[in-house]
């Protein structure tokens, strides 16, 4: 066989290789350490490794690229993403994943891995409780990585937000920072009293979700909705890709929240930014 089209076959697997990250530093009962993540190669996913089993202890986990934030996740926000998809739990271990195991193609499934270039600086940053009382304990970094890649076009965020609804019935969240750029993967809407939710772009209804058919729809494509939230998951039928929802509108990309009470709906969001244009094929 060609040794270029063996290494073209090769690197086009999905292969990826657990390594360990380096020790922890800082870590301790109120304080915020980090561990820094290896760069130059493509994350597929982070672990924290510990055994510290109570996830609300872990008052926030970060991730910046480049001193730039680009994961803001809690313990229980991480908990609830994996129990969401289904994911085997462990107590005490907790995974952020960047390529997604739901999704049924290789495309779909590295959609959203994290390519970092050699220059690069990766940090995670764990900060935990004030726990005055709280025992000593271990902890680790693990990550799943593919090999490296020359360029890096998209860049994933998981971040959090808090949309205040002024009143019962239908409230309208008004997308912030929207564009042909970004695209997103899913949203959790921490909620129990959300009925429906409809989603306008200019003047097109795009999804009209009542709450027992969302549930319905989530539970028949194999994920697990999560007491208290609604969650709007585009790309639930599998394919990554392909469901990735646009921000972008002319004039406006509009949420109608119809809930039975007011109050603030805090929202965690899943989203894929391409950051640089894609390749053109040559004819």
């Amino acid at each position: 066989m060609n040794s270029a089209l063996l290494y073209a076959q090769l690197m086009n697997r999905y292969a990826p290789l657990s390594r360990d990250t380096l020790s922890p530093v800082g870590m301790g009962w109120g304080q915020k350490g980090h561990l820094q993540i290896q760069a130059g190669m493509t994350i597929q996913s982070i672990e924290l490794i510990t055994d510290i089993t109570d996830a609300s202890k872990v008052k926030r986990v970060s991730l910046e690229l480049n001193g730039e934030e680009i994961v803001a996740l809690t313990g229980a926000e991480i908990v609830m993403i994996q129990a969401f998809k289904k994911t085997f739990a462990e107590a005490g271990r907790y995974i952020i994943d960047f390529a997604d195991k739901k999704y049924r193609t290789k495309n779909g499934i590295r959609s959203g891995e994290l390519v970092t270039l050699p220059t690069d600086e990766v940090n995670l940053f764990v900060e935990l409780v004030d726990d005055v009382d709280g025992p000593s304990f271990s902890i680790r970094g693990r990550t799943w990585v593919t090999p490296a890649q020359p360029q890096r076009y998209f860049v994933p965020r998981i971040y959090g937000s808090t949309y205040d609804a002024a009143m019962s019935g239908d409230n309208d969240l008004i997308w912030k920072n929207g564009n042909m750029n970004r695209f997103i993967r899913r949203v959790h809407f921490k909620a129990a009293d959300i009925n429906r939710v409809q989603i306008w772009r200019d003047d097109t209804k795009r999804h009209d979700l009542r709450a027992v058919d969302n549930n319905y729809d989530l539970k028949a494509n194999d994920l697990a909705p999560q007491a208290g939230y609604f969650h709007f998951d585009p790309t639930q039928l599998g394919l990554g890709l392909d469901g990735l929802f646009p921000t972008f509108a002319n004039t406006q990309l509009k949420f109608v929240l119809t809930k039975a009470a007011s109050g603030a709906v805090p929202m965690l969001v899943e989203m894929l930014e391409q950051v640089r244009p894609l390749p053109v094929r040559q004819a």
